[in-house]
């Protein structure tokens, strides 16, 4: 299988750089979890990402559209410095005017690491891109006058390793049903069982969240309201403030949310032998 660009990858995966003769993890889908004090155990958790949305280092994203792959299948593969991150390069260390330096710290046009305005050797510097931080360098040298910047890539001249697990992958040119429940996997995770999604016309689409989704909980208190905004609501407002990249190629230009909860009214036992039962809507509606 080729992946492309809009592909949504289910991936396991973990890439690691060697300095100093030990490895480094840069990034991984693995985690540890201590059960005591005498045993751990590395747990993997597969994550859903969209290629083309900088999800991934780029170097990384680029194997896999370069690479035929087959579901299931763990691959290890090893990247040159010149394919991930680049060779050093000795042209890329410049003086920069200790003025000029200082003043781009205070109108904030560059940022430290540590968001102080002290330079010091070791400091990184970000460029400030309307509030979006982008590697600047890193600092070698701070003089009377001069401040020499290694521009190159902190990870420029390594070798990087990594080794992946593609679990399912939906290509851009599936049906856009398929691509709205992949969406709502991506965003809502395990609550998107709970979900129902239809079409109610080429450019209208409805998600309808299941009663049954409150009934799992016994007892609602903060803790209880606390994880219904977490793994709910906060991905809600997500999927609606995203709407326009998320199904932009999907020709979806409204979409309609609904909640539909069940009311047990409890009602005084004199006189009357049971409950009664209604239930409330609440539609959402996104142009």
């Amino acid at each position: 299988m080729k992946l492309t660009i809009g592909s949504y990858v289910t991936i396991s995966y973990e890439i690691k750089y060697l300095e100093h003769g030990e490895e480094y993890i840069l990034a991984t889908t693995r985690r540890k979890i201590v059960r005591n004090e005498s045993s751990e155990e590395i747990v993997d958790e597969p994550v859903i990402v969209r290629l083309g949305d900088a999800e991934l280092p780029e170097f990384f994203e680029k194997l896999l559209q370069e690479s035929d792959i087959d579901i299931g299948k763990e691959y290890l593969e090893e990247i040159p410095p010149e394919k991930a991150y680049g060779k050093r390069d000795t042209n890329k260390i410049e003086s920069v005017p200790l003025k000029k330096i200082r003043r781009l710290l205070q109108q904030e046009a560059l940022i430290t690491d540590d968001n102080t305005k002290a330079l010091n050797v070791g400091k990184i510097l970000y460029a400030n891109l309307g509030g979006l931080r982008v590697y600047y360098g890193r600092v070698l040298h701070v003089g009377d006058r001069d401040v020499v910047v290694d521009r190159n890539h902190p990870l420029a001249g390594k070798t990087m390793k990594t080794w992946f697990k593609i679990h399912d992958a939906i290509l851009p040119t599936a049906p856009k049903e398929q691509l709205v429940r992949v969406i709502l996997r991506k965003l809502f995770g395990a609550v998107e069982s709970f979900l129902k999604s239809r079409f109610l016309s080429e450019n209208i689409l409805e998600i309808e969240l299941s009663k049954d989704y409150f009934l799992k909980f016994s007892e609602f208190d903060r803790q209880t309201a606390e994880t219904i905004i977490r793994e709910l609501y906060t991905p809600k407002v997500i999927l609606m403030a995203r709407a326009n990249s998320l199904f932009k190629d999907l020709g979806i230009t409204r979409i309609i949310w609904i909640d539909e909860y069940e009311v047990r009214i409890e009602t005084p036992a004199v006189g009357l032998e049971k409950s009664t039962e209604g239930s409330i809507e609440n539609e959402t509606k996104e142009q």
